[in-house]
């Protein structure tokens, strides 16, 4: 793994593209997605909103949302998805929800871009209907605790991604999540542990190492907390948040 491991008939409205929001850094919340090709729209431990350092960039489109087979739209969405196409994305799962407001794979992604685009009020809307049609599907609990969060529902946000890890326990990324939300909580002992079992699942996670450490640093164990920042680096040498944050430790000891 590398630094970064939603309307009537189903149309929804979405005014902001996709960007860093600064809570999403402050709550260590809503990442880039890297998405499952065997269920199309499963996130991975390759990948979720678990940071804001490392989107990509939107490109203007070749690509227009065209009269296509309504059972394509939620896979060119999640094309456009990957190359930053924002808007694209959202053309084609407006399609393909004004067709089948009833498509759970699309009304996960529409919670998931309005999640990242700070819309945490209508990403849990969506996140609901996904899981009202699919009921076991983790990343869609993971979404919904996520944005649940961004709303400052901490109690809501950890049974949501709980149930996220739950059902996917060897998911790095809810394992991430939910320990962002129990660092929200002030718990920083189970973060610190939630963190460490991302790092068992996913050895390079390089921000979970980071969130070790600022769990390490509210519990006073500045060791501790050099040597999670120290493997960070390790793991990760190209991170400049990494870095930053070593060398921050280091110029205050």
């Amino acid at each position: 793994m590398n630094n970064k491991p939603q309307a009537s008939s189903g149309v929804w409205r979405l005014s902001k593209i996709w960007h860093r929001a600064s809570v999403y850094s402050t709550v260590g919340l809503f990442a880039a997605a890297s998405i499952s090709s065997m269920s199309l729209l499963a996130i991975t431990t390759g990948g979720a909103y678990a940071d804001s350092t490392d989107k990509p960039v939107a490109t203007k489109s070749t690509v227009a949302a065209k009269s296509v087979d309504d059972a394509e739209q939620p896979k060119l969405a999640y094309a456009a998805y990957l190359k930053g196409e924002t808007d694209l994305a959202k053309k084609h799962l407006a399609m393909a929800l004004h067709a089948n407001p009833k498509n759970w794979q699309a009304q996960y992604l529409v919670s998931l871009i309005l999640g990242q685009a700070g819309e945490f009020d209508l990403s849990v809307e969506h996140a609901g209907k996904c899981l009202a049609l699919k009921p076991d599907y983790g990343p869609a609990y993971s979404v919904l605790g996520r944005s649940l969060a961004g709303l400052k529902n901490l109690p809501a946000a950890k049974a949501a991604l709980e149930k996220a890890c739950a059902l996917e326990p060897n998911s790095a990324i809810h394992r991430y999540n939910l320990a962002a939300v129990y660092g929200m909580s002030g718990n920083y002992t189970a973060a610190y542990n939630s963190y460490k079992r991302a790092t068992e699942i996913a050895p390079k996670y390089v921000n979970a190492y980071i969130g070790m450490g600022s769990c390490l640093g509210k519990m006073k164990d500045p060791k501790g907390q050099l040597a999670a920042l120290q493997k960070a680096c390790e793991v990760a040498p190209g991170s400049a948040i990494a870095h930053a944050k070593l060398g921050l430790l280091l110029s205050e000891s």
